[in-house]
């Protein structure tokens, strides 16, 4: 999470302010209030294909010999720019580290990943972090015409907006949605087409059972909080991510705080996700929980 603004770095690093003023939703003088619960990210979105500019991130104290480090977590975006030399980029453009001049702290230019992914930008200088909560999303072609349709008149969430890129402040957007248009997702069989329905964009988010015996059937759950797989009760359970049986270890359902999964029988699974948030890369995802660190790789046994 950010550590938004006031911080000192071995009490010789003071970070002043957050360039533009706009890009946090508080200002420096409360860092104290940053690490809060329900605190929402900024988000880069990029249209498949495309690049996001550089962008000015952070206002330091000028200082000599200060080192920033880029590196992209999860995802397959790319940072990419030919001003970086090869001891810049490194670990094929998943991390860069650049001096920073003046007391900027400039993140260079992000390349889209495949449609749907999902990165994380984490940014350090001098080997102290101060921003972890970068998304960088990928959307397909054509879409941010529809995010642009989407987020019209919300001018305190937009950062900026391009023909092919997005920044998106999710805190000040989030007071907007309310209950808005769901986007319907299909798993296993169901129906891909999309339909109306209706999910708030805050969580938790839920799986609703419309099947009778969902844990005779091999279903287990990942609860919203905690790391333990319970057995799936019907009707409703708050959850992070849902597993089953015959899928074996390695797999499971992600499912965001903005969405709603649906379970019938026959292994068919619906996803209800905020329409806006849906967007924004909020939509529910097959994983390989092995690679997180807080969920168990494998479902509860029959």
């Amino acid at each position: 999470m950010l550590r938004r603004g006031a911080l000192f770095i071995g009490a010789l690093l003071t970070v002043f302010h957050v360039l533009p003023e706009s890009l946090y939703a508080q200002p420096p003088a409360e860092a104290e209030q940053s690490a809060t619960p329900g605190h929402r990210p900024i988000t880069f979105a990029i249209e498949a294909g495309s690049d996001l500019p550089e962008q000015v991130l952070l206002e330091l104290k000028p200082q000599d010999k200060l080192l920033a480090r880029f590196e992209l977590l999860e995802g397959n975006a790319k940072f990419g720019s030919t001003h970086l030399s090869l001891d810049q980029l490194r670990e094929n453009g998943r991390v860069v580290e650049i001096p920073v001049r003046g007391g900027i702290v400039t993140m260079p230019p992000l390349q889209a990943g495949t449609v749907d992914d999902v990165s994380l930008v984490h940014v350090t200088v001098n080997g102290t972090i101060l921003l972890d909560d970068l998304r960088v999303v990928t959307l397909s072609p054509g879409d941010m015409e529809t995010l642009r349709a989407e987020i019209e008149g919300f001018s305190e969430a937009v950062l900026a907006m391009a023909d092919t890129y997005a920044i998106i402040d999710e805190e000040k957007l989030i007071p907007y949605l309310d209950q808005s248009t769901g986007e319907t997702q299909g798993f296993e069989g169901a129906p891909c087409g999309s339909y109306p329905c209706t999910r708030a964009p805050v969580g938790p988010g839920e799986v609703k059972w419309l099947t009778s015996n969902p844990a005779a059937e091999g279903y287990s759950v990942k609860p919203e909080t905690g790391s333990t797989l319970v057995w799936a009760t019907p009707p409703i359970q708050y959850i992070d991510g849902i597993y089953k049986t015959n899928w074996g270890c390695s797999l499971a359902l992600k499912v965001p705080d903005s969405c709603t999964a649906e379970v019938s029988g026959g292994e068919i699974i619906e996803c209800c996700c905020n329409a806006t948030l849906y967007l924004l890369g909020y939509k529910c995802k097959a994983i390989n929980p092995y690679l997180f660190s807080d969920w168990p790789d494998c479902p509860l046994p029959l």
